[in-house]
């Protein structure tokens, strides 16, 4: 359950860092993601009960890697503008 709901937020809030990465620049976004992800882990780390892991690791976690995911995957789009596939 919990990996379901780390995949489920990073879908699900896929738009918000896809608006993110569009209002501010890609390493900003990036930035966002590796720090929201680092502290979803550090904080799953000291949870000691499994109730503790699905706001740490599902929310935070999910969240801060599908924000890295998008502005990785736009910023290549923004750099390989001569061979984009069709």
């Amino acid at each position: 359950w919990i990996w379901s709901l780390n995949m489920a937020c990073g879908y699900l809030l896929s738009p918000l860092g896809s608006y993110i990465t569009d209002r501010f620049s890609y390493r900003f976004t990036a930035i966002l993601g590796s720090l929201s992800g680092l502290i979803g882990f550090f904080l799953a780390s000291l949870s000691s009960k499994l109730w503790m892991m699905y706001p740490t690791y599902g929310l935070m976690s999910g969240f801060g890697f599908r924000i890295i995911y998008n502005s990785s995957m736009l910023v290549v789009l923004d750099y390989f503008v001569k061979r984009r596939s069709l």
